[in-house]
């Protein structure tokens, strides 16, 4: 039924088009438990998930995060680089597009799958300058 009501409303056009509802491209359920991390940075859509196939996500480049966690609590940084990013349930995508500039907000949850997903995204200036290159974890010789 939802690919039908979905097909009908690319189908209408002008004044009579129905409102649509937000596109969160599905987005998977919070888990029941607090995050082991939350994390921001910015970077550039790759790609966006394809409604209606499981198979895409997400796919941000991404600057460095300094201050990531690995699964046992070390501190060991992420260098910047191109992964895939599942949204959460509720979060819209639907004014982004492939080569935005965009803020997002994760949040880790070790031994689930997906083990992060995305809680928040902004779009940012297409004249948002991003550096990508390595991570500089704190306390890093």
């Amino acid at each position: 039924m939802l690919v039908l009501t979905v097909g009908f409303m690319v189908a209408c056009s002008g004044k009579d088009k129905p409102a649509a509802a937000p596109d969160t491209r599905a987005g998977h359920v919070l888990p029941d438990r607090k995050p082991d991390a939350t994390y921001e940075v910015r970077g550039e859509i790759a790609t966006l998930p394809t409604i209606g196939d499981k198979r895409t996500e997400l796919r941000v480049r991404h600057e460095a995060i300094d201050d990531f966690k690995n699964r046992d609590g070390e501190m060991v940084g992420m260098n910047a680089m191109t992964m895939d990013f599942p949204p959460a349930k509720g979060v819209d995508l639907s004014n982004l597009k492939k080569g935005d500039k965009v803020k997002l907000k994760f949040s880790v949850w070790w031994g689930n799958s997906p083990a992060w997903l995305v809680v928040k995204i902004e779009k940012l200036s297409s004249e948002t300058e991003l550096t990508f290159g390595k991570a500089n974890p704190p306390g890093a010789k």
